[in-house]
């Protein structure tokens, strides 16, 4: 039975109930087994789940996919393998829809494939700030069934010392205070800098910057949308400008609404910038529902593969980097880097080309 509220993954319940299914049918090797659109009828859940359970059962050996043909049955018990085991850990579902992220688990997957490696994914829960008390790592993530992990979401300094007492490897998107963690990921302190040096050069002379979840108190882990905000406080100090640092969840939403609350203020910027794709769009739908044009009563500087000016973050590259460094801890070698960092790309388009009078 497929629970919403169960810790595991949706797909990693249901390729059991996959496994449990044929059994009962008694079917055996080269039998073809029901098809997508027949296992998301039956069991009421989406195809995409449906599709990433019989890919994992693919990936087993119990599968074997004919284009064209269906799918066969190979052997009802999966085929031992040497192949070693990475969890990702992530806050929350919800965190892999954000285009960024899910860039950086393609990039792990690819990686893990050509490494023979297995991927398997672990929500842990929101682990920084207030939030009650919080199941132990451990009671979520079995540590002795992985050899390794990429931490995708920031966790807490008792997470960081279970993972080092049960030696678990691991690699990390956020740096930690206090603890030396290998770190595969993007200066943002340079994609601050590319942002305001463009604007200020554009002639703006108050920008706001829309960035993600800022550290809420004394917590392990550097997040990096407090690195991008302590740069551009830094650089529009140098610069004589003012830069508005607006947090947010990382959601459309919390974009328009940031743009519309800066955008009504008495002084409002003459330039915006969105650190991910989703705030973009937010912004943007902002500046429209204000009546205001782009760029010439507001320069729009944003993320991602939409067609204003962006900053792009590599994060496919991130990910590939993070499974080569953990790679290496897991086979006992020691990684030329402890830090692996990759450079943003500014991509100037119409949305910020328009020259102010200073």
């Amino acid at each position: 039975m497929i629970s919403l509220s169960a810790k595991q993954p949706l797909f990693l319940q249901f390729k059991r109930n996959v496994l449990e299914e044929l059994k009962k049918r008694n079917l055996k090797e080269g039998d073809k087994i029901p098809s997508e659109n027949e296992f998301r009828r039956d069991f009421d859940i989406s195809i995409r789940t449906v599709r990433r359970a019989l890919l994992e059962l693919e990936k087993d050996g119990v599968l074997v996919r004919c284009q064209g043909r269906g799918t066969f049955l190979k052997k009802l018990k999966p085929e031992k393998t040497a192949s070693k085991i990475v969890g990702m850990l992530f806050s929350s579902m919800d965190i892999i829809t954000r285009p960024s992220i899910a860039d950086y688990l393609n990039g792990i997957e690819k990686s893990c494939e050509e490494l023979n490696l297995r991927c398997r994914m672990y929500p842990v829960g929101r682990r920084f700030g207030d939030n009650g008390n919080l199941e132990s790592l451990d009671r979520i993530v079995p540590l002795s069934d992985i050899n390794g992990a990429v931490i995708l979401s920031p966790l807490k300094r008792e997470d960081i010392l279970l993972l080092r007492k049960q030696n678990t490897a691991f690699v990390a998107v956020h740096k930690y205070h206090g603890f030396n963690v290998k770190v595969a990921a993007t200066d943002y302190s340079e994609v601050a800098s590319l942002a305001v040096n463009h604007l200020a050069g554009m002639g703006h002379k108050k920008i706001a910057f829309i960035t993600g979840y800022s550290n809420p108190g004394n917590e392990a882990a550097v997040l990096v949308n407090d690195n991008l905000a302590e740069k551009a406080s830094e650089l529009a100090a140098e610069l004589n400008i003012s830069i508005d640092i607006k947090f947010s969840d990382h959601t459309e939403q919390s974009g328009y609404t940031a743009a519309m609350e800066v955008l009504n203020s008495g002084n409002p910027p003459t330039a915006l910038f969105a650190i991910d794709e989703s705030l973009t769009r937010g912004a943007a739908n902002a500046i429209f529902d204000k009546e205001l044009k782009i760029p010439e009563d507001v320069a729009l500087l944003g993320s991602g593969n939409l067609r204003f000016s962006s900053i792009n973050i590599p994060s496919r590259e991130n990910g590939r980097n993070a499974i080569a460094m953990l790679n290496e801890i897991i086979s006992g070698k020691q990684p030329e880097k402890c830090v692996v960092i990759t450079h943003p790309e500014l991509i100037v388009r119409s949305s910020t080309n328009f020259i102010r009078k200073k």
